[in-house]
């Protein structure tokens, strides 16, 4: 019996150990790259019907859209290519220009960029079905087919659209032959610059981008023409795959850095690269779509592109039964959430390199903006895991004492937020939960924590040199009896405990690099001094 009990508290130990996980933030490193506007992005696809994002508009969905507040959105729908709720052609498969523009009007007022994808050409209207091969007699008619959506758009309604992609998932109908591809697309290029010269056009939107020969073949084919370049990915078509190997899959960085690669060889231009449709599965329905994993699923994702340099992303998509961020009655999902956290809190933010001890549990995103520093903490373990944060470069402004927000993506949905002195967090690390999304926020400049009336930050002792190497040196005032010093590191764990009763030197040769304080107390009052050890 008590074998048995021993056994089990043995196992409950090696569960314990094995759910800690340790988190190196290093404020001290930067990467180089900064999270733009556009990286937490959105596909829409309620957005071609004037009843959902124009006018008359549904008031349910714009709030939702407005909540979400992706800083840019990329409109994408097959539907687009007829005469239904998202269709915009009219019956003699040309553009319908009324209804085009009841669906811009007053749509998605706090999106600041938008791109329109004209995905491929019509049935019938160029003797083709949309899936077959256009005709070289046919590729000028398509181009100033494309340009006349331009001039509804942006000339006679002001939509501002900046961003046309032409084309969408050719990759199988023009197979082994994307040079053909460039040439459509540099003749629609033309045609539309040659209506509104300050857009930026581009494309394909490959499916396959890691298909060499057809992405090399449009790089070399477009090297003068191409503003930006667009492809996707999806993990799996599998709705019983593991949450492990979708969240492994999510680590889709890799295709930004092949697509960069592939565009180098050709052009020496200047171009953005856009990951503009990315989500679990290519074969729907699968539930994962609409639960936690979703939303777990997305961090991982977006954390990946911003490493990669890509210039931004937008999901797929805000609003369906199978994919959407919300359902078709405007229920919000989790990953809903993951969208306004995100972009209420990283957009703009300078990234710095962080380290994960297991990165099968753990996905960590180090950044910083001008009032704070953040740490961002993906669980993908789907247990519980007890995180050790460590934080490194973090500037003398920021004490043991300074209250830290964590703005957390619940697995169910939703956002909470709660405080915690920064010594606490780093003291006693915290609990992770499975299935959550943690967002740090420490700010650069706050209250500590402490009373006014409780901690005097007037100094009596002086501390120099400061920054210290080896030694630094412990100055007091003439009028004094005596003190109890206390030396503590950032994590509020104390490094060494003194009685001074005269000014001298204290040896920290053996202290890691960074932020310690001195404290003591003096007439009653509380106080703390701040220094560096490099």
């Amino acid at each position: 019996m008590y074998k048995k009990i021993l056994l089990i508290a043995l196992a409950l130990i090696s569960t314990r150990l094995e759910a800690q996980v340790t988190v190196t933030a290093r404020f001290d490193s930067s990467t180089g790259k900064t999270i733009s506007n556009y990286m937490f992005g959105i596909n829409v696809f309620q957005g071609f019907d004037p009843n959902q994002a124009g006018t008359p508009g549904n008031t349910s969905y714009k709030s939702a859209m407005n909540e979400m507040n992706p800083g840019i959105i990329r409109y994408h729908s097959w539907e687009m290519l007829g005469t239904g709720k998202n269709g915009w052609l009219d019956s003699m498969h040309d553009w319908n220009a009324n209804k085009i523009s009841n669906a811009l009007k007053n749509s998605y007022p706090t999106v600041s960029t938008k791109m329109i994808n004209i995905p491929s050409w019509p049935a019938d209207k160029f003797g083709v079905n949309s899936g077959d091969t256009l005709p070289k007699n046919k590729y000028q008619e398509f181009a100033n087919w494309c340009a006349e959506l331009v001039k509804i758009c942006n000339l006679d309604n002001k939509a501002g659209i900046k961003y046309w992609e032409v084309l969408n998932e050719r990759d199988d109908t023009y197979k082994n032959n994307h040079a053909e591809l460039a040439v459509i697309f540099n003749l629609c290029a033309s045609a539309m610059k040659a209506v509104d010269p300050t857009i930026k056009v581009g494309g394909p939107a490959f499916a396959q981008a890691w298909n060499s020969a057809n992405l090399n073949a449009f790089c070399k084919g477009t090297a003068s023409t191409l503003d930006f370049i667009t492809y996707h990915s999806y993990t799996t078509g599998n709705s019983n795959e593991t949450n492990q190997n979708i969240y492994n899959g999510a680590d889709i960085g890799w295709v930004t850095g092949t697509v960069k690669a592939a565009w180098k060889s050709y052009s020496g231009r200047t171009i953005e690269f856009f990951h503009d449709e990315y989500n679990i599965s290519y074969s729907p329905p699968d539930a994962k779509q609409t639960n936690y994993v979703s939303q777990v699923f997305d961090a991982i994702a977006m954390i990946s592109l911003i490493n990669s340099g890509a210039s931004g992303a937008m999901a797929w998509n805000e609003c369906d039964g199978w994919y959407g961020k919300m359902d078709n009655s405007y229920h919000k999902r989790p990953s809903f959430y993951l969208f306004k956290n995100f972009n209420t809190h990283l957009i703009g933010n300078q990234v710095f390199n962080t380290q994960v001890s297991d990165p099968k549990k753990v996905v960590a995103l180090t950044s910083k903006n001008d009032s704070s520093y953040f740490v961002t903490i993906v669980n993908r373990a789907d247990v519980d895991l007890n995180i050790n944060l460590l934080l490194k470069g973090l500037p003398l402004s920021v004490t043991s004492q300074t209250r830290v927000t964590n703005f957390e993506n619940l697995k169910s949905g939703g956002i909470s937020s709660n405080t915690t002195t920064l010594g606490e967090l780093t003291s006693s690390g915290f609990i992770s939960k499975a299935g959550t999304i943690a967002l740090l926020e420490i700010p650069k400049d706050s209250p500590t924590g402490f009373n006014s009336q409780e901690f005097n930050l007037t100094p009596a002792i002086q501390l120099f040199p400061n920054p210290a190497g080896n030694l630094v040196f412990i100055k007091i005032p003439d009028s004094f009896n005596g003190y109890e010093i206390s030396i503590k590191d950032i994590c509020g764990r104390l490094m060494n405990h003194l009685s001074i009763q005269e000014s001298q030197y204290l040896d920290i040769s053996n202290y890691s690099s960074g932020i310690y304080f001195l404290e003591y107390v003096m007439n009653g009052k509380h106080r703390q001094q701040k220094f560096l050890k490099f």
